[in-house]
């Protein structure tokens, strides 16, 4: 699993957003009602981005139509500063599409984009004037999904 670098001096309390890549995705697996799993193959390809509780997110809105329920669906959160490290899984962020599983800051985990849709990131670097801005690369991961995302209770 490859981890974005964040400076020392946010440590502690960190949420975790893992992107997964199509080609190691192998289902979303139901042990029970209440019990499910997020089955990867290769962990190496993961992709893993820790967050302060403060500087991620996630969004989703539900839409009805006569063609039916839609959710859109936002993961977001900032990769801390500008590193060699970051900037090559940046850049593999930008040219692939991603399943996403992301931590709240309760510590539990929710998977998105696993009905057949792929979540796809975006970035942006700024140095604007709000702290988000000043410290690295705001990133999301978005997608128009049919089901809503669900939580998981582990990760294999």
């Amino acid at each position: 699993m490859r981890t974005t670098e964040i400076p020392s001096n946010n440590s502690g309390g960190l949420v975790k957003i893992l992107a997964i890549p199509e080609t190691s995705f192998v289902s979303l697996g139901y042990a029970s009602a209440t019990v499910r799993t997020l089955n990867i193959t290769n962990v190496d390809d993961v992709i893993f981005i820790e967050c302060l509780p403060t500087d991620a997110g996630f969004q989703e809105k539900k839409t009805e139509t006569d063609a039916g329920d839609s959710y859109d669906i936002e993961v977001s959160g900032i990769i801390y500063g500008k590193s060699p490290v970051n900037d090559a899984i940046i850049n593999d962020l930008r040219s692939g599409t991603w399943r996403v599983a992301h931590q709240d800051a309760n510590g539990n985990y929710m998977a998105s984009g696993c009905n057949n849709v792929r979540m796809v990131f975006e970035s942006k670097v700024d140095t604007g004037q709000n702290r988000a801005d000043r410290k690295g690369t705001v990133f999301s991961f978005s997608c128009k999904d049919t089901l809503p995302s669900v939580n998981i209770t582990s990760i294999q």
